[in-house]
């Protein structure tokens, strides 16, 4: 190899589009999520996510940032890292 190639990383989700369904890590479980936008870099998941505020469930949803490789795009966020492509809806 010479010092002018170019190492890349591998990009799991290179070929990622709309509407596929695309699992995650978060609290120790497996969760989906539909790809809502995609460009170079980033594909963003949306997820209908809910929580019970005593007694009464509200859902809500939620658009879940990572790259290409599948890390999410800040250490800060709360959920885990892609994990695969599941299917398309």
């Amino acid at each position: 190899m010479t010092t002018t190639q170019k190492i890349t990383k591998s990009k799991k989700f290179d070929n990622v589009q709309i509407n596929q369904i695309v699992s995650f890590e978060e609290n120790n479980m497996i969760n989906t999520g539909v790809v809502d936008m995609t460009n170079d870099k980033i594909f963003v998941l949306r997820v209908i996510s809910t929580w019970n505020n005593n007694g009464v469930i509200v859902v809500y949803e939620r658009y879940l940032h990572f790259f290409k490789s599948g890390k999410k795009t800040n250490r800060f966020y709360i959920y885990g890292n892609a994990i695969e492509i599941v299917g398309n809806v």
